[in-house]
């Protein structure tokens, strides 16, 4: 520890005038080491110009290693492409009270293929994945088994994959089969719908017994199967920026409290015109009484288009039949709309966003059930749904 001269002491006590109080805050400071530690240390980010430095930390600081409950690799394929990779065991080794992680992979040009290709997630990694309580799990651009993917579902609360890749055929041998105790409440798919069929096959439904929450931006097929095998445990349902939507059979969903869409701003109008239109068949299925009849919410998310401009009036039908279909509640639902903005045109594309809502959605209006909001875009790591 840094020593000070003794006229600096000196100086110190005769400003504060009270021996009493300087060691009060000398305790102080003490007791609250640890404490700021714990909340400093809580979130970990690993990349691959930190790791080694951070090795020597935990080294040199054992201790923090318990404080760590959220731990962020962004850049995974960076890392293994290093020559000494045995200080990331390390920090990997030590921990071991993370309760939610974050992997990304990164895509990655290999010098046999000009195709980018995905990391493949390593044994030591699926190791720490299994010492660790965790609770939250998210991978991006990575390559697994069918395996893997099997035994996360039974043993994680809230999963999310996107562009998660399997470089393996499904092994009914390998199926779960029956879950005691399913675990999965919450998941989320992008551009991963072979997961969502490993998922959904008769053997391994099991794993999907307790899923309350489901955000799906893969293929139809994917996103039918899921919502299908889940119907009568279904909280929430986000339809995330899908290609197409999925045509929904007769099953009820007596839990389903929120459903939401987010249209991608990337578009063009005819586009965002036929996503609209297969969103209302959706919604003519999910937003009834018979079929929904503990729906609390409805929410409508627009992505901001990097050009600018945004025409609100390919959901001028939408808007009604919402508007429509949930007066019919004996407690209507809240309607949330929201668009997301960026650029020095704001103001005017979320007031014509929001001019065309309230127009076309007057009983919503006048009830008090319509929200809507704008958000100025930021890139995140949104964690989960």
């Amino acid at each position: 520890m840094l020593s000070l001269p003794v006229e600096l002491y000196g100086a110190i006590v005769d400003h504060i005038d009270d021996v009493g109080c300087l060691k009060s805050c000398s305790l102080a400071a003490s007791a609250l080491r640890y404490p700021s530690q714990r909340l400093l240390f809580s979130s970990l980010c690993v990349d691959d110009k930190n790791y080694v430095g951070l090795c020597n930390l935990l080294y040199d600081s054992p201790h923090i290693a318990g404080f760590v409950i959220f731990l962020e690799i962004p850049a995974l394929s960076y890392i293994m492409s290093k020559s000494d990779i045995d200080p990331f065991q390390q920090i990997l080794e030590k921990l071991t009270n993370v309760l939610r992680c974050f992997v990304d992979g990164l895509w990655f040009l290999s010098p046999r293929s000009s195709v980018p290709q995905r990391s493949q997630i390593p044994d030591f990694l699926l190791d720490f994945f299994n010492r660790q309580p965790l609770r939250e799990l998210s991978l991006r651009a990575l390559t697994t088994t069918s395996a893997v993917v099997l035994h996360l579902a039974t043993t994680i609360r809230k999963l999310q994959f996107t562009s998660l890749g399997i470089d393996d055929e499904f092994d009914c041998t390998e199926a779960v089969n029956s879950v005691e105790k399913p675990v999965l409440t919450t998941l989320s798919l992008a551009n991963a719908g072979y997961i969502g069929r490993l998922l959904t096959h008769p053997q391994n439904l099991s794993c999907l017994a307790a899923l309350r929450n489901l955000s799906v931006a893969s293929d139809r097929d994917c996103a039918a199967e899921l919502v299908a095998a889940t119907s009568r445990t279904l909280e929430f349902i986000h339809f995330a920026c899908l290609s197409s939507y999925p045509s929904l059979g007769p099953p009820e969903f007596p839990q389903l409290r929120q459903l939401r869409f987010t249209f991608d701003g990337q578009i063009i109008r005819q586009a965002l015109e036929e996503r609209v239109a297969e969103a209302m068949i959706v919604l003519s299925s999910l937003a009834s009484l018979n079929t929904s009849p503990a729906l609390r919410e409805v929410h409508i998310r627009q992505q901001f288009s990097r050009t600018g401009t945004f025409d609100p009036s390919p959901y001028e039908s939408l808007f009604k039949l919402l508007d429509e279909a949930l007066a019919i509640y004996p407690t209507p639902p809240r309607i949330r709309c929201t668009l997301f903005v960026s650029g020095h045109e704001e103001e005017t594309l979320f007031r014509h966003f929001a001019d065309t809502a309230r127009y076309k959605m007057p009983r919503a209006q006048i009830t008090n059930r319509l929200v809507v909001e704008r958000y100025a875009y930021a890139t995140s790591k949104a964690f989960l749904i």
